[in-house]
């Protein structure tokens, strides 16, 4: 695999980041329990649990985009429902960022990009093709 869609070897924790200020998150954040004061900032350590918790909230559109980071590298989507979802990818080392090809992918292969992602797969960029970000 190219090492521009490979996650890198960090020291750093992976967070989960999200809109903070949306009004269907309220009773989500209430059931966080003792992280519901940093999940209020929009931020919260990855877990595979908050990763299906904060799916859920992007499925049925209570957040506007979902962010999986690690140190400088992130995956980013965003959308709602069964899609379409903008998918992007910032590889290490600062090089130039990489989105799902056609710039879209639907809800079922977002979601399984981003479990493989927290889950630390290798391979979590296989089966969707990349192109470079315009910009």
């Amino acid at each position: 695999a190219s090492d521009r869609t490979t996650r890198p070897t960090c020291t750093t924790t992976m967070d989960l980041r999200f809109p903070s200020g949306s009004a269907g998150l309220s009773s989500f954040l209430t059931d966080l329990g003792s992280h519901a004061g940093t999940a209020a900032s929009g931020v919260l350590p990855a877990t595979p649990e908050r990763l299906e918790e904060l799916l859920r909230a992007l499925w049925q559109g209570w957040v506007e985009f979902l962010i999986v980071e690690e140190g400088d590298v992130f995956v980013q989507v965003a959308g709602e429902g069964a899609g379409p979802y903008q998918l992007q990818y910032q590889p290490p080392g600062g090089g130039a960022m990489l989105q799902a090809a056609g710039g879209v992918i639907d809800g079922l292969t977002m979601c399984d990009v981003l479990r493989k992602v927290v889950a630390g797969d290798p391979g979590w960029h296989a089966g969707v093709a990349w192109e470079p970000f315009p910009g």
